[in-house]
């Protein structure tokens, strides 16, 4: 079975040349007031027959977020490391500086993993 937004689409594919016939039988092609009350029904059916999947999605998305952010977090790590091992032409100054990265990243790094 087809879902229910594919006759949705289907219908505004082939109508994208609107002229007066199409018009008028959009017209005579409204829905009765029962018809809309069995159209909500299968609506709210499809919602929630698609629910479970979509908090599955959102798990795993959630998932993969927490990975990337461990990742990036590990990249700033290494990347501030490496600034302070190389040789550097003012060496105080740039100390310092890359004291006060690595101690932002190894933060963010303690931040994420609490989350």
């Amino acid at each position: 079975m087809l879902p229910l937004h594919y006759n949705y689409l289907k219908t505004n594919i082939m109508n994208e040349n609107v002229n007066e016939d199409s018009v008028e039988n959009a017209e005579q092609n409204e829905m009765t007031p029962e018809e809309i009350i069995a159209r909500r029904k299968e609506l709210v059916k499809f919602y929630k027959d698609e629910t479970p999947l979509l908090k599955a999605r959102a798990e795993y998305e959630e998932y993969l977020t927490k990975i990337e952010e461990a990742r990036f977090a590990r990249f700033q790590i290494r990347i501030a490391h490496a600034q302070m091992v190389a040789p550097q032409e003012n060496s105080e100054e740039s100390e310092n500086r890359m004291k006060e990265e690595l101690t932002k990243s190894s933060a963010g790094a303690r931040a994420l993993q609490t989350k």
